[in-house]
């Protein structure tokens, strides 16, 4: 009876695991499917390199471009996604999206210009939940 016992329970840790691993293989595939990028473009002598944008959902908060780079962090989350612009350290604007689905990718493509010593943001999304958002500096 011992013997059944002790084969039960390593087929079900087994199990377990299989399981576990099929699970977050079938995360990661979707992610690289389906992932969510940033551009950004400067114009009237803003410096890409001085402008970094945070994003955050709930309690998670992450760095998602930093130094001219998109750094391929993984941030999907249904509901309120925020975008916070920063430029040389300073906050610029905030952005706000509702995503009805984490499956979905989005292309996040925000167009910062300076023109009269103010700093204007255009952001279009593209993907399921697309959207547009402007801000000008006051």
């Amino acid at each position: 009876m011992r013997k059944v016992i002790y084969v039960l329970l390593i087929l079900g840790l087994g199990l377990g695991i299989l399981i576990a691993i099929r699970s977050a293989h079938f995360y990661s595939s979707r992610e690289k499917a389906n992932p969510n990028s940033i551009a950004v473009e400067c114009a009237g002598g803003l410096l890409i390199e001085d402008v970094m944008i945070e994003w955050s959902a709930g309690k998670d908060t992450l760095i998602v471009f930093n130094n001219g780079v998109d750094l391929k962090e993984r941030y999907k989350e249904y509901g309120s996604n925020h975008f916070t612009v920063y430029h040389q350290g300073v906050w610029l604007a905030q952005f706000h999206q509702f995503k009805f689905n984490n499956w979905h990718g989005h292309r996040y493509s925000f167009h910062l210009t300076k023109a009269e010593d103010k700093i204007s943001i255009d952001c279009i999304v593209q993907g399921p939940d697309s959207t547009r958002w402007q801000q000008i500096e006051d």
